[in-house]
């Protein structure tokens, strides 16, 4: 999936919906390995706040902010499973 495509103007169009973290860390990657500008994404936070977040791609992949609830679930299981030592 393209992170952006162009009209005939040189505009920028929507990128589309990204279901998964491997869609987003494509989008991440190809704004990085065209060393874009201008992305974001508006994620709607309907289990924590019901706010919709703008949370932009910098032109090296990173994104500005990582609300709870924003493609975390491995994140979370993963600390479950590293408490496992500690029982």
């Amino acid at each position: 999936m393209p992170p952006f495509s162009r009209d005939e103007n040189g505009n920028k169009n929507i990128i589309g919906i990204i279901d998964n973290i491997l869609q987003l860390n494509d989008v991440r990657l190809q704004i990085k390995e065209e060393n874009a500008t201008g992305y974001y994404i508006l994620w709607c936070d309907e289990k924590y706040t019901n706010q919709t977040h703008r949370l932009e791609i910098h032109h090296d992949g990173n994104v500005s902010s990582w609300p709870e609830g924003f493609f975390d679930l491995l994140d979370k299981q993963l600390e479950k499973l590293c408490e496992w030592d500690k029982l």
